[in-house]
């Protein structure tokens, strides 16, 4: 996770977020998808006019985010990936999809003087501590609530995990579906924690950034997650799983 995310810091560094606002958003969500979401309603707030190109930014982010959840899943438990791969790629196309139209209909990015993405150096001891902390939280609550009440409730604890931190999630999820947990609860895990955090966003894009920027990253949203949760339900007829 800090290798991923230095990488994209010193793309940010290297580059400098003037050279596109979509550039800025897609490498800062290598490092988190909802700081980058965070980043953008404060500047939209600050320039009015720039809402449709922010959201296509937001929304890029969010497709960034299913791709790097999908990496993690496959490093940790190939089989467990072929579960969710499905929905995370229709995910992510229609989120591209939806970034592109708008990107199109703004033909227009943020100045470069707007900021950066927000990310911060990730070989800071505070920010390594922190994540391993989350972690541990995770793994230890994901056991304890398994084995009161059963793995089947597993999708429970990550609805909850997916507001802190989906990686977190998805790494405890990987680890535990390795050592036996079944791919079919481990799946609905992580694509919970994926639905919650996108849904999580775009209260900060509404609630930060105002209502034209939170409605146009809740629709572009809304359309990435039923697309995501028709190809959840559809790939078991393609797909042997």
């Amino acid at each position: 996770i800090a290798g991923v995310s230095f990488l994209a810091y010193v793309a940010i560094r290297v580059l400098g977020a003037g050279r596109g606002l979509f550039l800025g958003a897609a490498a800062g969500a290598l490092v988190s998808s909802t700081a980058v979401m965070l980043d953008l309603a404060r500047r939209t707030r600050a320039l009015p006019p720039a809402p449709v190109a922010s959201a296509g930014a937001g929304l890029l982010a969010g497709a960034v985010m299913a791709a790097r959840v999908a990496i993690i899943a496959g490093v940790m438990a190939p089989a467990l990936l072929w579960r969710i791969l499905p929905p995370l790629a229709a995910f992510c196309l229609v989120s591209l999809a939806a970034a592109a139209v708008m990107a199109r209909a703004a033909r227009t990015t943020m100045p470069a003087q707007a900021g950066s993405t927000g990310t911060a150096n990730p070989f800071e001891l505070g920010a390594v501590a922190k994540f391993a902390l989350v972690l541990g939280l995770i793994i230890a609550g994901a056991r304890i609530l398994t084995g009161l009440y059963g793995a089947e409730n597993l999708p429970l604890v990550a609805a909850v995990a997916g507001l802190v931190d989906v990686d977190a999630l998805t790494l405890a999820v990987g680890e535990m579906t390795a050592k036996g947990l079944a791919l079919s609860i481990g799946a609905a895990a992580i694509l919970t924690a994926v639905a919650v955090d996108t849904a999580s966003k775009t209260v900060i894009a509404l609630v930060v950034g105002g209502r034209r920027f939170g409605l146009l990253v809740g629709a572009g949203s809304a359309l990435a997650t039923l697309a995501g949760a028709a190809a959840f339900l559809l790939a078991p007829l393609w797909l042997p799983l």
